[in-house]
């Protein structure tokens, strides 16, 4: 048999495609995981019925997730995430008023994950998430005074 090589070229597109496979799979499972979710608890939820509604295998479930509280997990920090980006571009005392009313219209546009998040026990992860954004600004105003 004749071993056949594979250019680079075709090697990177290969890969590019495996990751573009990856994350569709991983929002598959992740969107319908958040509709049965509107149906009924996470307990009650089996892993074959979460594939089967997003339509990958169950090979596919476990290359990407190891539970389905992971699954609401990943989904909760993307949350937060997509909650503290714009406080970023807030950097003065006077800006306090503008961060929590930032971070109170983006907590309503999460509000569903947000609830979620508190009935399976994950709040400790937006908790977390604020304290470490307070501490990061903190860190930088006490550098900037170092250096004044």
């Amino acid at each position: 048999m004749v071993e056949r090589k594979m250019s680079p070229n075709s090697l990177e597109n290969l890969k590019k495609s495996n990751q573009e496979a990856n994350a569709i799979t991983r929002e598959s499972l992740e969107i319908s995981l958040l509709q049965l979710l509107e149906r009924k608890s996470l307990s009650k939820i089996t892993i074959s019925e979460l594939v089967h509604r997003a339509g990958v295998s169950r090979s596919a479930f476990y290359r990407n997730y190891s539970s389905k509280e992971e699954i609401l997990e990943t989904i909760f920090k993307r949350s937060i995430q997509r909650m503290l980006a714009p406080l970023s571009q807030y950097s003065k005392k006077a800006d306090l008023y503008l961060i929590w009313l930032s971070l109170f219209k983006a907590a309503k546009k999460e509000a569903y994950v947000i609830s979620l998040a508190v009935d399976y026990g994950m709040e400790k992860l937006l908790e977390q998430a604020i304290f470490d954004f307070l501490e990061k600004r903190n860190e930088a105003k006490q550098k900037k005074w170092e250096l004044i």
